[in-house]
C-alpha cells in the first residue's frame, strides 16, 4: 500500500463526521499534485541548455576572432550566421521548455501549498513556498532573456537578404560591445540558472509532495 493510500485509510475512518479533518484535506491536496517526470523532461531541457551553451561559446570565439583580425570571408560569415540563427532557434525552444516547467511544476505546487498553509499554519510550508516562488521568478527571467535573442533569426536570415547586406550588418554588430556581450550574458544566465548549483536538477524534484508530507507528519 502506497504512502498516500495509507494516509487516506487512516483519515477515512472519520468519514461520518460532518466535516473532514483538516489533515485529510492536506493529504488530498498533496495527493492531487501528481508531478509527472516525463512531462517535466528535465533531461531534455538540460541537454538543450548544454548544446546552447556550447554554441554561445563558439560564437563568442568566432566574433572575437573576426573583430581582432578584421577579416570576414564568406566561409566565416556563413559559419557565424548559422551559429547565430541556431542560437535563436534553441533559445526559443528552451524558453518554451522553461515555461512548461513553471506550468507543470511550480504553479500546481504553489497553488496547493498556499491552500495547505491556510489549513495548517506551518512556517516550514511558508519557507517552501518562498523558495518555489523565488525559483519560478528566476526561470521566468531566464525565459524572457532567451526570447530576446529570437530576433536574430530573422535579422540574419540568409533566405531574405543579400550576402553583402548580411556582411555589413554583422560587421556593425561585432563592433558593438552590447551585441557580443548579450551572448556572453546569455551563456552565463543559462549556465548558472539551469545547469549550475541551483539549476533545475537541484531545484526541481517530482517527489516534493511526498517530501512535504514527510516533513509535516513524520517529525
Amino acid at each position: 500500500m502506497g504512502l498516500w493510500s495509507r494516509l487516506i485509510q487512516v483519515f477515512s475512518s472519520k468519514k461520518d463526521e460532518k466535516e473532514e479533518p483538516k489533515d485529510y484535506e492536506i493529504v488530498n491536496l498533496l495527493e492531487s499534485c501528481d508531478i509527472d517526470p516525463d512531462i517535466l523532461a528535465l533531461d531534455d531541457t538540460i541537454q538543450l541548455t548544454e548544446a546552447l551553451s556550447r554554441y554561445l561559446t563558439n560564437l563568442s570565439i568566432d566574433l572575437g576572432t573576426i573583430k581582432r583580425e578584421g577579416t570576414l570571408d564568406l566561409k566565416r560569415l556563413n559559419s557565424s550566421i548559422q551559429k547565430i540563427r541556431k542560437i535563436a532557434e534553441d533559445a526559443s525552444e528552451l524558453s518554451n521548455q522553461l515555461e512548461q516547467l513553471i506550468t507543470h511544476y511550480h504553479d500546481p505546487l504553489l497553488e496547493r501549498l498556499k491552500k495547505i498553509y491556510d489549513i495548517k499554519q506551518d512556517e516550514r510550508v511558508i519557507k517552501i513556498i518562498s523558495k518555489l516562488e523565488e525559483h519560478k521568478e528566476l526561470l521566468k527571467n531566464t525565459a524572457t532573456k532567451l526570447k530576446e535573442s529570437i530576433i536574430y533569426d530573422e535579422m540574419f536570415s540568409i533566405e531574405s537578404r543579400s550576402i553583402d547586406s548580411l556582411e555589413k550588418d554583422l560587421r556593425e554588430k561585432i563592433e558593438s560591445e552590447s551585441f557580443t556581450d548579450k551572448f556572453k550574458e546569455l551563456k552565463k544566465e543559462i549556465d548558472t540558472n539551469i545547469l549550475g548549483q541551483k539549476g533545475i536538477r537541484v531545484m526541481i524534484n517530482p517527489e516534493l509532495p511526498a517530501k512535504i508530507n514527510k516533513l509535516l507528519y513524520e517529525d
